[in-house]
């Protein structure tokens, strides 16, 4: 291998984790498709890929990837940049980014939010938004908590009914799949500080925004 093109696969490999937020990192929770219902040469073209894009997020070496799947070098890293592309639904494209015939306009990465700045969108409330926007029913339950007044915003801006509603929200999150790996479920307090401040801005603000 060349030295500039040794030089390259190394960065790209070296950029998987930043790629990849660790809350995404679970292959088996991102939006698919049925491969079935392809046509034979789409269908092989989709298997290929999603091949390629599982061995390369599982810290397989990108030339292995390359030699085991025939997917070009530039294309993995081009392909996972579609998969983690916004899609117009609220979610990330997920493996429908890899259909041949799927054109995706703008590039809008999903990325882990980092320690949040005052007045802005990130930080706790950051991961736990992006935590509804990925699972809707998540926000879906919010939504009747506030609604059917369990959870109730004090003129004070104190917080009435969390602990309750948090309870039932780590239950959700575990029947939809979600383990001691992954956000809120990971964190020392199960993400209850974001959802608090999650529910704030649910309460406050349209969420159709966020999520469908």
């Amino acid at each position: 291998m060349r030295p500039i093109l040794r030089s390259w696969v190394n960065s790209v490999a070296r950029q998987r984790e930043s790629l990849v937020p660790e809350t995404l990192r679970d292959l088996t929770l991102w939006p698919t498709i049925d491969p079935e219902a392809l046509e034979p040469k789409v269908k092989q073209v989709y298997r290929a890929r999603e091949q390629a894009i599982t061995r390369f997020v599982h810290g397989e070496p990108l030339q292995r990837v390359v030699d085991g799947t025939s997917v070009a070098l530039g294309q993995i890293h081009r392909l996972l940049r579609r998969c983690l592309t916004r899609h117009p639904d609220g979610r990330f494209y997920g493996w429908r980014a890899l259909l041949p015939a799927v054109r995706i306009k703008s590039y809008t990465r999903v990325r882990t939010v980092k320690s949040g700045v005052p007045g802005k969108f990130g930080g706790a409330a950051g991961a736990m938004i992006q935590l509804l926007v990925r699972f809707p029913d998540l926000a879906h339950f919010i939504q009747r908590e506030l609604a059917q007044h369990r959870l109730v915003i004090q003129v004070s801006g104190r917080l009435l009914g969390l602990r309750s509603t948090h309870r039932q929200f780590i239950a959700h999150c575990r029947e939809l799949g979600l383990t001691s790996r992954h956000y809120p479920l990971n964190q020392e307090q199960q993400g209850i500080r974001g959802l608090s401040q999650a529910i704030r801005r649910v309460a406050t603000e349209s969420f159709g925004q966020h999520a469908p």
